[in-house]
């Protein structure tokens, strides 16, 4: 038995749409986590506490990458990333982290 997959759309709004997507969830998931955090504190439970910083953490990090990395639709209906000079001084600062490293 042959398992066939179909090619998904590629096409920049496609793509623009489902990049949106996954931002909103990652922000949906750091909006919702603080009132869980305060529960794991007023029970007392530090091991859940910092494992739900670690994750709120984790998902503002991601939800960063993505509004950097998402591209826009230009007026031909093609995508675009923008240019460094738009991504923000995040970029900066790991730049300058990377060659403190090295």
């Amino acid at each position: 038995m042959k398992l066939e997959i179909g090619i998904p759309d590629k096409s920049p709004q496609t793509v623009i749409t489902h990049m949106g997507a996954l931002l909103a969830a990652h922000e949906a998931i750091v909006r919702n986590l603080p009132a869980e955090l305060e529960k794991a504190g007023l029970a007392g439970d530090a091991g859940t506490s910092d494992f739900l910083t670690g994750l709120m953490e984790e998902h503002e990090k991601l939800a960063g990458m993505l509004r950097v990395a998402r591209p826009r639709v230009t007026s031909r209906g093609s995508a675009e990333s923008r240019p460094p000079a738009d991504r923000g001084a995040n970029d900066d600062r790991a730049s300058k982290r990377t060659m403190e490293q090295t």
